[in-house]
């Protein structure tokens, strides 16, 4: 066991070598000529990493777009997430009471709450819950003793129980953002070992192509952290490169579907923190495998 560890431990002290000689500004600077005078030898490298950018900005902003848009369309008529029905006068008024003191209070869970009566002349309560919070638990909050549990159930003037119901922007926000954003995760992961994949295989023919060269690195004492940090310094380079171009071709697509629809494109602080991880992992991994 301690043998292992003891190994594990240099593995990782190596590949954590090899990380940061990626950045260093000296390997940079050699990349940046190594890329930009042989563009050509390059070119295969260029190509796919600028087809895989444009790729993920597209399906990202797609993502994005989509889930904004619902929301929008879904926030024009519902602001808030649960409505509580056919409440009497008293009910009203106590309820209202505990209302306003648990926002008082710095209540977890309710943002606002606003009163509508009905033609009927019951009232109806209107609940927006507080951004970010888990909604079953909100929901589950609002039934419990502290909230509703401290009006009696049934209207004096009608003989029916209040009821609470879901709005669309609860079912929303519960289940179609939920799905959309498991569906992000699922398409960047899968995005990201296609990535992986294609560029392994493109530097493995590098690798191949170039064997006796790396001999020759290899012989003059270039060790893996050596030899990584100059492949991935190169693929860097590459993908700063075309980041750029990347970015406004897979925007310029993302708005050829959807502005002639009328709907506007979004993107989230999610999708721009993605991409930069995105590209890092596909550069890394794809160099790291074929060493």
């Amino acid at each position: 066991m301690a043998s292992r560890g003891k190994r594990f431990l240099f593995k990782l002290k190596v590949n954590l070598r090899a990380l940061r000689s990626v950045f260093q500004w000296r390997n940079l600077k050699n990349a940046s000529k190594s890329v930009t005078k042989g563009f050509k030898e390059y070119l295969c490298f260029f190509i796919a990493v600028f087809a895989m950018q444009v790729g993920f900005v597209t399906f990202a902003l797609m993502t994005d777009t989509n889930i904004q848009n619902a929301h929008d369309t879904v926030t024009e008529e519902y602001g808030h997430h649960v409505e509580i029905v056919g409440l009497d006068q008293d009910q009203k008024v106590n309820l209202q009471y505990t209302i306003d003191l648990a926002i008082t209070r710095l209540d977890p869970y309710i943002k606002t709450a606003t009163i509508h009566k009905e033609v009927d002349d019951t009232y109806t309560f209107m609940i927006t819950f507080v951004d970010g919070v888990n909604l079953s638990e909100a929901k589950s909050h609002i039934l419990s003793r502290d909230i509703l549990g401290t009006i009696y159930k049934e209207n004096r003037d009608t003989g029916m129980p209040w009821s609470l119901r879901t709005t669309p922007l609860y079912s929303y926000e519960q289940d179609y953002a939920t799905t959309y954003s498991a569906s992000y995760v699922a398409l960047f992961v899968l995005w990201t070992v296609l990535s992986v994949v294609v560029l392994w295989v493109l530097y493995r023919v590098r690798v191949n192509h170039f064997r006796f060269v790396y001999g020759i690195y290899m012989t003059c004492g270039a060790d893996f952290p050596k030899l990584f940090g100059t492949a991935g310094g190169e693929l860097f380079m590459v993908s700063l490169l075309t980041m750029l171009p990347a970015v406004l071709t897979g925007t310029g697509i993302t708005m050829l579907a959807y502005l002639p629809q009328g709907v506007s494109i979004s993107v989230s602080v999610a999708s721009v923190i993605g991409f930069v991880f995105y590209d890092l992992l596909m550069i890394l991994l794809a160099v790291y495998m074929p060493m």
